[in-house]
């Protein structure tokens, strides 16, 4: 064998060996991105964006469903006061009858003192009522009063006008017309002589139902 034919079987050896053959045919590492894949992706992510939205929508008719269903209480918010317990812990203190109405269902009392007043030494009961039309009365009793307390108590109110409720007669203070006042801050009062003092009714609230306390401050009075 010459020298020539050695050197070509070892080039050929080489050449053929496993190394060289697995190097040329070894695929590329990681996977190859295609089309389909990209879409795939695409497809998935529209579809969640869907869903999301789909979702939003779901509650937000569950909330207008409950908003429309579900009853609401409308009523004021204050905290009641117990005008009857404090009545029963200040008449053995003063002798003169208190009125202690009970106007009915639907009526609140967010206030209930007696205030001594400073300039004429007056003792004024006091109870402030919220109405069922959501409106407020202030009903005070005080003996002694002349008519220029009561006017400045009625911040120098004029009478409009006199009505009869319950047997008795009442002073009107109707401002609910006048051009120079604002409506909703004591719009209408009423004023009465029972049992050796004086009644005032003040407020928003509307005729019925100022004739309502009216007549549940008497029938409290047994007048």
């Amino acid at each position: 064998m010459t020298s020539s034919d050695q050197t070509e079987r070892v080039a050929s050896s080489t050449a053929d060996s496993p190394a060289d053959s697995d190097r040329a045919v070894a695929p590329p590492r990681g996977p190859v991105p295609s089309q389909a894949s990209d879409s795939a992706k695409k497809h998935r992510a529209q579809q969640t964006l869907r869903n999301l939205i789909l979702a939003i929508i779901a509650c937000a008719g569950v909330l207008v469903l409950m908003l429309i269903v579900v009853p609401r209480d409308n009523s004021p918010m204050h905290d009641a006061v117990d005008f009857q317990g404090t009545a029963q812990g200040i008449q053995p203190t003063i002798d003169w009858q208190l009125a202690v109405p009970e106007p009915g269902q639907g009526w609140q009392a967010n206030r209930a003192d007696i205030d001594q007043e400073p300039t004429n030494q007056l003792q004024v009961w006091t109870i402030g009522f919220l109405t069922p039309r959501h409106q407020y009365i202030r009903f005070e009793q005080v003996r002694g009063a002349n008519p220029t307390w009561v006017s400045q108590d009625l911040d120098g109110r004029r009478p409009t006008g006199q009505i009869e409720l319950s047997g008795h007669a009442f002073t009107v203070y109707d401002q609910r017309d006048s051009p120079d006042f604002q409506k909703g801050q004591n719009d209408y009062a009423l004023t009465t002589e029972v049992a050796g003092t004086t009644l005032i009714f003040n407020g928003t609230a509307d005729d019925d139902e100022f004739a309502q306390l009216v007549d549940a401050t008497l029938t409290s009075l047994n007048s």
